[in-house]
């Protein structure tokens, strides 16, 4: 009985063992995954470029792309969200300004190996955007004999979409950081819509403080389209993974 359990435990040990060395089978990878944050400002105080280089007007600070590793094929976007608050304090005309400015795009690449360091890809891109801008002032003059106030607000309401092609070129750091590039030509058609309310108010101080009180409000809208050529300017430092 003592050699029967002294075998067994020796035949479950070597099966446990050989259960131990085999390894689970690794699946291929079938993706290639890109994050790209804008960093424009963060190279320059690296670098100390010069300061009369070309305007960057690209809005989208982050951007992702996902790519089949068999067809390089892939879909890629991006997003750009910027908020602005500008307070007058030094003039007479009390004047806030609020901007929201959001855009975003989707669309289809393929990229390109060109060499161990380098990497491109062609797309094309659908592209939406959506600001506004709102801006309150109040002005108030006292002439001895009329106090006359006036608040007015502005709202200006600009929607766009557009498509184009795009092209990116990414510079390998190491195998998993880049440092990219892209151009664009993208035409985008645009409808603005302003309101402007304008409320008056007069104060005849000797006249019992009568109060007189007139109220505007304006309309307009505008429709443009517009075809860009964008420069290679932004600069997006990427992980690959």
């Amino acid at each position: 009985m003592i050699k029967f359990f002294f075998f067994a435990s020796c035949f479950l040990t070597a099966t446990l063992n050989s259960f131990a060395l085999e390894t689970t089978p690794v699946k291929a990878k079938k993706f290639n995954h890109y994050i790209g944050l804008q960093a424009n400002e963060l190279i320059r105080q690296l670098v100390n470029l010069n300061n009369n280089t070309a305007a960057n007007t690209n809005p989208y600070l982050l951007t992702y792309s996902i790519n089949m590793i068999k067809t390089n094929w892939g879909l890629h976007a991006g997003i750009g969200y910027d908020y602005t608050s500008i307070t007058d304090k030094v003039t007479q005309i009390n004047r806030e300004t609020r901007v929201n400015d959001l855009n975003y795009r989707i669309g289809a690449e393929r990229k390109f190996t060109l060499s161990n360091r380098f990497e491109a890809s062609a797309g094309v891109d659908y592209l939406v955007g959506w600001k506004s801008d709102k801006t309150f002032s109040i002005t108030v003059n006292n002439n001895g004999s009329v106090i006359d106030s006036s608040v007015t607000t502005v709202n200006t309401k600009t929607t766009s979409s557009g498509y184009g092609p795009q092209f990116f070129l990414g510079f390998h750091i190491t195998e998993k950081i880049m440092l990219a590039t892209e151009a664009s030509m993208y035409y985008t058609k645009k409808e603005e819509k302003k309101n402007i309310l304008n409320l008056n108010t007069e104060i005849e101080l000797f006249n019992n403080n009568q109060e007189t009180r007139t109220t505007s409000n304006l309309n307009t809208g505008s429709d443009t389209d517009d075809f860009s050529f964008n420069i290679p300017v932004a600069l997006f430092l990427i992980v690959k993974f």
